[in-house]
């Protein structure tokens, strides 16, 4: 569905901010000028389709199907100098997990400082952008009904030279926030995509989580639209926990947690020359770094693989982990990789002599944060970026064993990996006995989300992913269309949908991480390409067990069913490929979710009404031209309730309906002791045309160059609709920011109704901290 303007890239309010963060003040890698730098950046984008086009003419030629034989090849079997190597290489002597940041009293506050770092990544120093420096972010703890408070502060330099061009890599150094999984508002400045926080800037998010919501693994990352991969990929991440559920089995409660966040950081420096010729012969690049001029690098097809990374957790190589004979772990893995599949395993290394499994098995009990229901044992997980799996590892009865685990992958293209490159961590089994039971399925069976009755369906949806060859590139699409943001696919609140997704190349068979915002899905059926069944089923009687996810793999060829209930939240969010890369080249969608109109309610009236904020918040301030010219302040105007309305000018015929409905109401509206204030893209000059023999019951004013819309956050390279109810002190309390604009002005008296009761008898709402 078209709308009435073009979106780009929704603003954040900006607060500038001075320098002085240390690890800026330390040497960095050689820069360019700005056209030198210009230059650069449009030779990478040339060699990154190149290199897709390259790999679809591999395809064609069958030569990037894993090689059969690898399939069968057994992990090897370390020699004890080997195993003594090994330990020689592990970074870390005990396991490092994460900074903690807790709630307290229901409130969790948290500063996320970007700027450029310097760490260690093995024996490599890197430089890479960073939250609070460190390459992976602290970990979020809260509870069902708590509220975050994150302000993202972006100290990163302007970038320039650096032309932002629609589905490319570009602007790295502007950044946004993510919860991913959480299911939260997406609107305003909760868990807003479209918001970004250019450099220098920063921006407060308030995310209000649910009180039924579910206790599980989260995590949070950067997602602008053109930066995610290289932010991501830099270490722009973290776990985010909500405490309860599967926390209180008593199996569960008593055993060690460990915060497991999976990396794949594509860095570059001077060992990677001979696979990165866009680094020049004379550059001295002695830190590790991810650049747009380096992208090609960094990104595209079998790239992790010619860089000759290892994976790490939580920013280290190969980190040990120490567990005594019988002991029970649980482990919340995070795959935040950008790009490759990891496929852990654990497997046996040492030479004791002790009698002990040549593997150990991981007992699953949740997914993406939801909790399967079961406790599901497996010897290999499979994770996609943007995966989580909880599990429970029991270590053998017998100390002086030692484990890796270990990445199974198989690649394509004859590219073979070597063995110390797929290992993730050591595990070393050690100390006096404690033996320790492991839960039962029914003590875990009641923190599943209960199933969807397919009768409640009440729509369908297909999508399907694919690259698709175009010029001398090829482009990343949804349904064969690129990222657009004056598209949306349109549904309506209170639905329940059953969706197909599928993935269709042609540049050959590529996986793609299916991903969406808000809410999650479960699944009942994946099809492999033989039409056979790959979800798990009940031991006993054989049946499909459905599963509860947020992201899931379409294979080529194969095909995903899942249904999935829109409650709570309206807005626009999107769903994306998790390949990160792929997603800012194109392969996203916005999806938008409307209220019904009023000739379709909803079957709970009650979810009609507007969500407030979890506290309000002050209002940017503003001074904008009246129809006469007249520059009017908000500190004069904003002095008792208000609605405060964005619309895109009279050439909108949508805005013009709003406009009437509202103007059908002035009265009522005047009568609570409410004034209605319009602000408009046009100019002075066209308002007052507009306007000719209609006068309008409220003020409208001219904001042409858009600068009050961006602080307000109805911004997107293009306006959009906008409704704001700020209380007598000029505070927010509700808002509704959409690609169309909000038309139930009955909801709205009633909301404005509520607000300017305490003005009216002289009290005034406190902000919340």
């Amino acid at each position: 569905m078209k709308t009435c303007h073009t979106v780009l890239h929704l603003c954040a309010s900006a607060l500038f901010l001075p320098l002085g963060l240390a690890a800026q003040d330390n040497p960095q890698p050689p820069v360019m000028d700005a056209t030198a730098h210009r230059q650069a950046v449009e030779g990478a984008r040339k060699r990154l389709q190149n290199a897709w086009r390259e790999f679809g003419e591999r395809n064609a030629r069958g030569e990037m199907a894993p090689d059969i034989f690898s399939l069968r090849v057994q992990p090897k079997i370390l020699t004890t100098g080997e195993v003594e190597g090994l330990m020689k290489q592990a970074q870390a002597a005990t396991f490092p997990e994460p900074d903690v940041v807790r709630s307290v009293n229901g409130k969790l506050n948290v500063t996320l400082n970007v700027f450029k770092a310097r760490n260690q990544i093995g024996s490599d120093p890197v430089y890479l952008r960073s939250y609070n420096g460190k390459l992976v972010g602290p970990t979020l703890r809260c509870r069902p009904g708590d509220t975050l408070y994150i302000t993202v502060s972006n100290n990163l330099d302007p970038e320039p030279g650096m032309a932002d061009v629609m589905n490319t890599l570009h602007g790295f150094n502007t950044t946004n926030l993510h919860t991913h999984g959480l299911h939260v508002s997406p609107s305003g400045i909760s868990d807003n995509v479209l918001l970004e926080i250019p450099p220098r800037s920063e921006q407060k998010y308030e995310i209000v989580i649910p009180k039924d919501h579910p206790a599980g693994t989260f995590w949070y990352h950067a997602h602008k639209h053109g930066s995610t991969a290289a932010n991501v990929g830099s270490g722009m991440s973290g776990a985010l926990i909500i405490e309860g559920g599967l926390d209180t089995v008593p199996e569960i409660a008593r055993v060690p947690d460990r915060v497991m966040v999976l990396q794949q950081i594509p860095y570059v420096n001077n060992a990677s020359k001979p696979v990165c010729p866009a680094i020049p012969k004379d550059t001295n690049l002695t830190v590790g770094v991810i650049e747009a001029e380096y992208a090609d690098c960094s990104f595209g097809p079998r790239t992790w693989d010619k860089l000759g990374r290892y994976t790490t957790i939580n920013g280290v190589k190969l980190p040990v982990i120490r567990m005594q004979p019988g002991s029970v772990e649980r482990w919340r893995l995070i795959d935040s990789a950008i790009r490759e599949v990891i496929q852990p395993e654990l497997v046996r290394v040492d030479h004791s002599g002790q009698s002990a499994p040549s593997r150990l098995n991981f007992h699953e009990i949740a997914v993406d944060g939801l909790a399967l229901g079961r406790v599901a044992s497996r010897p290999k997980l499979e994770l996609w970026p943007g995966y989580r799996s909880d599990v429970l590892i029991q270590a053998p009865p017998v100390a002086g064993v030692q484990y890796v685990l270990r990445d199974g992958r198989v690649p394509g293209g004859g590219v073979v990996i070597p063995e110390e490159r797929r290992y993730l961590a050591v595990v070393i089994v050690e100390g006096p006995p404690n033996p320790m039971p492991l839960p039962t399925d029914d003590a875990v069976k009641r923190f599943r989300l209960p199933s969807i009755d397919p009768k409640r369906v009440t729509a369908r949806q297909a999508a399907a992913y694919g690259i698709i060859p175009k010029g001398d590139g090829v482009v990343f699409t949804i349904d064969r269309q690129p990222f657009d943001f004056d598209e949306a696919r349109q549904n309506t609140l209170g639905e329940v949908q059953e969706w197909t997704v599928i993935s269709r190349n042609n540049v050959g068979p590529v996986s793609h991480p299916f991903h969406i915002h808000v809410n999650p899905f479960e699944i009942f059926s994946i099809l492999d390409d033989q039409s056979v069944e790959q979800l798990d089923r009940d031991p006993k009687t054989g049946a499909v067990l459905p599963v509860w996810r947020d992201t899931i793999i379409l294979n080529e060829g194969w095909k995903v069913s899942f249904r999935t209930e829109y409650t709570d939240f309206d807005g626009v969010f999107v769903q994306h490929c998790h390949i990160l890369d792929h997603e800012d080249e194109g392969m996203m969608e916005l999806v938008e979710i409307s209220k019904p109109s009023a000739a379709e309610p909803m079957a709970d009236a009650g979810a009609m009404e507007p969500k407030r904020l979890g506290a309000p918040y002050p209002a940017p301030a503003w001074s904008l031209p009246d129809t006469s010219g007249k520059m009017q302040k908000s500190a004069d105007l904003l002095t008792r309730p208000t609605v405060l309305f964005f619309y895109e000018g009279f050439a909108c015929l949508r805005c013009n309906e709003q406009m009437t409905a509202l103007v059908e109401k002035a009265e009522a509206f005047r009568k609570q002791g409410v004034q209605v204030i319009g602000i408009s893209t046009d100019t002075v000059a066209d308002l007052g045309k507009a306007l000719e023999g209609t006068p309008c019951p409220f003020p409208l004013l001219a904001d042409p160059e858009m600068r009050v819309f961006r602080s307000y956050g109805c911004y997107a390279d293009g306006p959009l609709h906008g409704l704001f109810v700020l209380d007598a002190a000029g505070r927010v309390h509700w808002q509704n920011v959409s690609m169309t604009p909000y038309m139930d002005v009955d909801t709205l008296l009633r909301e404005t109704g509520q607000v300017a009761a305490p003005a009216r008898s002289g009290a005034v709402a406190s902000r919340q901290p």
